[in-house]
């Protein structure tokens, strides 16, 4: 749930140049203003998705971070267990 890109911003200047932060949320609008809203030259993607089934690279992503996402799963066990492989 990255929303409007907030936390996904302030993640991704930590790791620029060498890293990657993609913003995954449930809400087009939200993604659009992020989209919009990104500082030029941050490594930063957004993808239109529900975290609980989007299909991940497994063993890709080497930190998950989550500001408010998580209050909204259906099915928690099931969300983490999808966020896992990504780990």
């Amino acid at each position: 749930g990255c929303g409007s890109g907030a936390a996904t911003f302030a993640l991704a200047a930590k790791v620029a140049p060498d890293g990657r932060v993609l913003g995954v949320d449930v809400s087009e609008p939200m993604l659009t203003q992020a989209r919009q809203s990104s500082p030029q030259g941050l490594p930063v993607e957004f993808a239109l998705a529900d975290a609980t089934v989007y299909p991940f690279a497994p063993e890709s992503f080497d930190l998950l971070a989550s500001r408010f996402g998580v209050m909204f799963f259906a099915d928690p066990a099931l969300s983490f267990a999808n966020l896992r492989k990504a780990m």
